[in-house]
């Protein structure tokens, strides 16, 4: 097929006559684009440099199976539209595979890397695509690259040769979105809370390992106590005073056996607890828990308890992972901002829940945000401290607008600089 422009004007330049102005309209803009295009579909270009525009909503060239991000753009939108280009299917090509690469200026003076290297972040928290795991899943963010932390011009080096790598087995490409697929077809919103983010939760567990083994001896003790009886008829079975060794022994194996019954609960209270508490996904499932509890009491999530699941799992590289399974978009987002508010450090919560710890003559305590959800009055923080008292342990609720409330404040805020916390990530996954 044979392509034309015509109307193209022609003028000479008024200060150098060698030369001629060429005016293009509107019309024969657009003509030179889809001739271009066509080429570029045909195979008779391999290479093509567009601007923003070009890239953007409307340009249509399925054959592109490659694409070189140069641009400082991290708007969702216009991201969104220029990766579109290279992702659509080719009905001639079915199993058409996409590199999308994404060009940094890496900044070593910036122990974040700079500017430009902050915006690929950015950009990259607002679509999915496959990871570089082990076990290859389909998420967001930056960190599915799976690269290290960038210490000296080397590791660009062999970062750089990594991906051209991973980039020229298109076939393996392929392989990985097939087992990535596997791992589930539903989107759902997770949050990611790294390790030392945990270490409240993690007195909790050890404060429940202290009542464990203090339950334990006691009911060592009450069992000994116990069988008194037996051991002492024993010992003294040939005295002429066995009446009165009778009584005593009774009495001590009476108390023995309500020692046992009463510590022996305990020490499966307190066992129970600290199972529940084992691991840091635990620790945060426990906390899900508190949240989901107190989001349905508050009618922002109506979905049937029965029909909801909370999943929380960790590793020890990554942290704690949690979502809610089961709820509608606006519902599982709810609830992943209220958990984030309530394992995050202390900011300017308006309530407190204020945990006591002991431990023989050792005495601290451990304050927890009461989001804002539960905040807004004191009747559903109240309940909030209720259900956490329920699932967590024995707390109190301490109201921040006072003078001693706001001396509390402060304290803990000033403790929250000197800690290091890693920073709380919005995951959006495929699974089952």
């Amino acid at each position: 097929m044979k392509n034309g422009l015509l109307g193209i004007g022609l003028s000479s330049l008024s200060y150098d006559q060698d030369y001629l102005i060429i005016n293009l309209t509107e019309q024969i803009k657009h003509d030179i684009v889809r001739i271009i295009t066509e080429v570029f579909q045909r195979g008779e270009i391999h290479v093509l440099i567009g601007t923003k525009s070009l890239l953007g909503e409307g340009w249509d060239a399925p054959k592109m199976n490659t694409l070189i991000l140069a641009s400082f753009v991290s708007s969702f939108v216009l991201s969104n539209q220029m990766r579109g280009r290279v992702i659509r299917t080719d009905k001639d090509t079915p199993h058409k595979t996409g590199n999308i690469w994404h060009l940094v200026c890496f900044d070593s003076k910036d122990k974040t890397g700079g500017q430009d290297l902050n915006s690929m972040k950015r950009r990259f928290k607002t679509f999915v695509g496959i990871s570089n795991k082990e076990t290859p899943t389909i998420e967001n963010n930056f960190e599915r690259l799976n690269i290290k932390t960038i210490e000296n011009q080397e590791e660009i080096q062999e970062i750089n040769q990594t991906f051209f790598t991973l980039a020229k087995d298109r076939q393996n490409l392929i392989v990985r979105w097939e087992k990535a697929l596997e791992q589930g077809s539903i989107l759902v919103e997770e949050i990611q809370v790294p390790s030392v983010n945990m270490v409240a939760m993690k007195e909790v567990k050890m404060d429940y390992i202290r009542k464990m083994s203090g339950n334990m001896m006691k009911v060592m003790v009450s069992t000994v106590l116990l069988f008194w009886q037996n051991l002492l008829m024993g010992v003294f079975k040939n005295l002429q005073a066995i009446n009165s060794i009778r009584r005593f022994s009774l009495f001590v194996s009476l108390f023995g056996l309500a020692g046992s019954i009463v510590y022996g609960r305990k020490l499966y209270i307190s066992s129970k607890q600290y199972w529940r508490y084992k691991d840091i996904g635990k620790q945060l499932g426990t906390l899900a828990e508190v949240v989901l509890q107190g989001l349905i009491h508050e009618r922002v999530i109506r979905t049937s308890l029965e029909d909801l699941k909370i999943v929380s799992s960790s590793n020890n590289s990554e942290g704690a992972f949690c979502y809610l399974k089961g709820g509608s978009q606006y519902e599982n987002t709810q609830f992943i901002q209220t958990l984030q508010e309530l394992v995050s450090q202390i900011d300017n919560p308006r309530y407190l829940l204020k945990q006591k710890r002991k431990y023989f003559f050792l005495k601290n305590e451990q304050y927890f945000s009461v989001p804002e959800i539960f905040a807004k009055n004191k009747k559903s923080a109240k309940f909030f401290n209720t259900i956490w008292n329920k699932n967590i342990g024995e707390s109190e609720l301490v109201f921040t607008r006072t003078i001693d409330g706001r001396k509390i404040l402060l304290k803990l805020r000033f403790e929250a600089l000197l800690k290091r916390n890693g920073r709380i990530e919005h995951l959006h996954k495929w699974t089952r």
